[in-house]
């Protein structure tokens, strides 16, 4: 399922979320599931991307302490990222992931998304209770998290190159360039300006020189 999901060329974790989270939600929406973005300076998830019907993503705003949904979230980011339990988080905060959810028919459990031990968000994912006794493992739900987890800093890393401008190689070549054709013209205009204070110098000789010539001339006569 997760590996016919075309992800070489999603460069911003925008389009990551909207090719797998419905990858993740299944051909017949077997289950239910949501990203939710972590904000580091306010320590609280501030968006929430959720798979819809007809392979649609909803996006939206979202205000939520991550340990509201399970308190180890936060020190899973340093270390392994299981899917834990979200039994004890509230009803309205479920609905804001996953709009429309019923938390009692569900099964609901979260994961920490984490690079270079920072969090990144939370991977939401409910499935019916039904399915609780039928189902063995976490297949394919535990491999999405990884899968989603290289993705989104894949995705992190290739925006952090492009902005802000970073100073190209060939910008600096050509720099370097244009500072030593200006020290060429600097120098050769003090050249110029040595070798016309030598002509002024040789004139004023020259004509000191005439002068001279002609007295002599005269004393001759």
């Amino acid at each position: 399922m997760l590996f016919s999901v075309r992800l070489h060329d999603a460069v911003d974790p925008d389009t990551v979320l909207r090719r797998l989270l419905p990858a993740l939600a299944g051909a017949r929406g077997e289950r239910r599931v949501a990203y939710a973005q972590y904000d580091a300076e306010r320590a609280v998830l501030s968006r929430r991307w959720s798979a819809a019907p007809e392979g649609r993503v909803d996006e939206a705003a979202v205000e939520l302490e991550p340990q509201r949904l399970n308190t180890l979230l936060l020190d899973d980011a340093g270390g392994d990222r299981p899917l834990r339990p979200a039994d004890a988080a509230p009803a309205w905060a479920l609905r804001d992931l996953i709009p429309g959810l019923e938390p009692d028919k569900s099964w609901v459990r979260v994961r920490a998304i984490a690079h270079d031990g920072a969090l990144l968000g939370v991977l939401v994912v409910a499935e019916p209770r039904r399915l609780l006794q039928a189902r063995k493992g976490d297949g394919p739900v535990a491999a999405a998290g990884d899968v989603l987890e290289m993705a989104l800093a894949r995705a992190i890393a290739a925006a952090a190159e492009k902005g802000p401008m970073r100073p190209s190689p060939f910008a600096d070549a050509a720099v370097e360039r244009l500072h030593e054709s200006e020290r060429a013209v600097a120098a050769a205009r003090d050249e110029l300006a040595q070798v016309r204070a030598r002509i002024e110098a040789l004139e004023r000789a020259a004509a000191g020189a005439t002068e001279l010539l002609m007295d002599a001339h005269v004393e001759l006569d």
